[in-house]
């Protein structure tokens, strides 16, 4: 489907540059374009903008004219790292007539772009849809202290790690008596409970990200995080489904020593039979 452009030109003296444009501007596959001199603007409808765009900057340069750019730089929020930075970066540059550089860290990126192809808006779009924020940098506002706000994303991490830390310090006193011989082990309930609370609590920022990055088709470390987060299912679900694990499941599906978490529960789950008549354990 035929998607419609309009951007500035400059360079055109005359009417006759502007017919000339056009007449160039045809020429290129998949293209049919306008050159209005008095708005110094050409409007063209173009089959596919990834491929056709670049081609028009390409011919309009060769032509003697030039494509008019603007700049601006943009806050990013939720960078963790410079991958991160890359990540954005890449994004941005996958935008027709778009060239942007990230700085992690001062989080900031610098996009340079044609109007009316591209624009602070449809960045932004891109930047959030990936799992990040993004908002225009106002040089008149005043700029908080980076040190400032550094110091309150710590705090607020410190807090839920320490949170964390203590909903999980009774498996680890688990772990440590089953090691010692003692057979301590917490009801189901609170390690139900407890899992909970680290899990949709104190992880919750991580999955609205990491679903909004797999959205993208940049999937990132939080992707892979949440995705292990499943294993437990895999793991649960065969002794739920079967109140009689021992008469439901082959001593094949059984784990080994060798063989991983995940393999190992895979081969649980599919080697469950069902039977009539079982009775619960």
């Amino acid at each position: 489907m035929a998607q419609t452009v309009s951007f500035p030109v400059g360079g055109m003296s005359c009417a006759a540059c502007a017919t000339r444009l056009e007449k160039v501007l045809n020429r290129q596959p998949g293209v049919q374009a306008t050159v209005n001199f008095a708005t110094a603007r050409v409007q063209a409808e173009v089959d596919d903008p990834a491929t056709a765009l670049p081609a028009m900057a390409t011919a309009i340069d060769r032509a003697g004219f030039t494509t008019t750019r603007e700049s601006v730089d943009l806050s990013v929020t939720g960078m963790s790292c410079a991958a991160c930075a890359a990540r954005v970066e890449k994004i941005l540059n996958r935008l027709p007539l778009t060239q942007a550089s990230v700085n992690f860290a001062t989080g900031r990126a610098h996009v340079t772009f044609v109007p009316g192809v591209s624009g602070p808006e449809t960045f932004i779009t891109r930047i959030e849809k990936a799992g990040f924020g993004a908002a225009p940098v106002d040089d008149a506002a005043p700029r908080p202290n980076p040190h400032t706000l550094r110091m309150q994303a710590w705090r607020e991490e410190r807090n839920q790690f320490v949170l964390t830390l203590l909903l999980a310090l009774p498996f680890g006193a688990q772990m440590l008596a089953m090691l010692g011989g003692m057979g301590f082990m917490l009801p189901g309930w609170v390690q139900a409970a407890l899992a909970t609370v680290v899990q949709f609590y104190c992880a919750r920022h991580l999955y609205p990200r990491a679903w909004k990055a797999v959205r993208g088709g940049l999937p990132t470390w939080m992707c892979w995080w949440c995705w292990e987060q499943a294993s437990p299912i895999f793991s649960v679900w065969p002794f739920w489904s079967c109140a009689c694990p021992s008469r439901c499941i082959s001593r094949a599906a059984l784990p080994s020593s060798r063989s991983s978490h995940w393999a190992a529960s895979w081969r649980a789950a599919r080697a469950i039979k069902p039977r009539r008549g079982w009775k619960a354990c």
